[in-house]
């Protein structure tokens, strides 16, 4: 049998769509996309089995991934349409992964040298090896066509690493990644040059950016924090944006457990309450300098930031701008198309 035993792992939807249109180009069969928001390795594994069994190719990620199109990421792959850089996009990919990967366990980092992206899969079962090589192309595909037909040849890989043995010809791989890819490595990672990462993206629209991160924030919002620790502590920041942020003990005290106990829990899931302040603050802050025409100074106060120098720092170091270019950038890109 191919197949090992099942995990309580759970995937997007999302997934099972790309997986069944696949499956539908060589067997004809009925389209049934189906209603849920998730599916369960036991399904998963199934539509795996079931395009085995029609193609012989296990290798089937590869053109699922070049393939990919942004309505297939929903909102956000809107979203990630309007963001300033290809870096910008990651940044919302990731703070979106737990909706368009939940079926993984990821880390994302930035260094001089690169933009890391790691996926864990719990358990080693045939059956998620496609998916990772899925994740990993659908990503490169989306990022070309995030810069434009003029930029993508720009785009660089350093290196993708996999944890399972190929399950295609290695040249297949490297002709699509177009760099080294290794396999029965440690982890399943890929690198991306950090210069490459600072690549414009394409008619990208701040507008429109801020109009469906919105979107988004008040989706995962009606979702009423059923999510992980990390989602409900941005729920209740979000919940207090227009007033003071709650501080680390008020959060703690909010989920009946001490300072400590939030802190350890919060890094055992690759993350910290500082971390989800900034990124909350962050989401604000661009959203006021696009939206509305609050002084900056003021901005600044009601972000929670002791003096606008702080916030400039702060800000910089989110966008890679200070919030007076940032505003002009997006005033000067105001009209959005019918």
């Amino acid at each position: 049998m191919l197949f090992s035993e099942y995990s309580p792992l759970r995937f997007a939807n999302a997934y099972a769509i790309l997986l069944k249109r696949y499956l539908h180009k060589f067997t004809g069969n009925s389209l049934d996309t189906g209603e849920t928001s998730s599916i369960n390795l036991r399904q998963l594994d199934q539509l795996v089995r079931d395009i085995y069994q029609t193609t012989g190719d296990l290798g089937f990620g590869l053109d699922i991934g070049r393939n990919i199109h942004p309505s297939d990421y929903g909102i956000a792959g809107y979203a990630m349409l309007n963001c300033a850089t290809l870096l910008d996009a990651i940044k919302t990919s990731n703070q979106y992964r737990h909706k368009l990967k939940s079926g993984f366990s990821t880390e994302f980092e930035i260094s001089e040298r690169c933009v890391r992206y790691r996926v864990t899969n719990a358990d080693d079962l045939i059956c998620l090896f496609p998916m990772v090589e899925l994740d990993f192309a659908s990503g490169l595909q989306f990022a070309r066509l995030l810069v434009g037909p003029q930029q993508a040849k720009n785009i660089r890989l350093q290196s993708v690493r996999f944890k399972h043995l190929p399950l295609r010809p290695v040249d297949d791989y490297e002709n699509f990644f177009g760099c080294k890819v290794h396999f029965d490595a440690e982890q399943n990672v890929v690198e991306l040059h950090r210069d490459s990462a600072d690549i414009p993206v394409h008619g990208a629209n701040p507008k429109l950016f801020s109009l469906f991160d919105k979107k988004l924030g008040n989706y995962f919002l009606n979702k009423n924090t059923k999510g992980s620790l990390p989602d409900q502590v941005r729920y209740f920041l979000k919940q207090h944006i227009d007033h003071e942020f709650p501080n680390q003990e008020q959060v703690a005290k909010h989920f009946f457990m001490s300072v400590s106990c939030l802190k350890n829990r919060l890094k055992k899931l690759g993350t910290s309450f500082q971390f989800i302040l900034d990124e909350v603050r962050g989401e604000e802050a661009k959203r006021l300098l696009a939206d509305s025409d609050k002084p900056i100074k003021e901005i600044s106060s009601g972000l929670g930031f002791a003096n606008q120098s702080a916030f400039n720092r702060a800000f910089k170091r989110w966008t890679g701008a200070n919030p007076r270019d940032y505003r002009k950038h997006c005033n000067e890109n105001s009209s959005i198309p019918a």
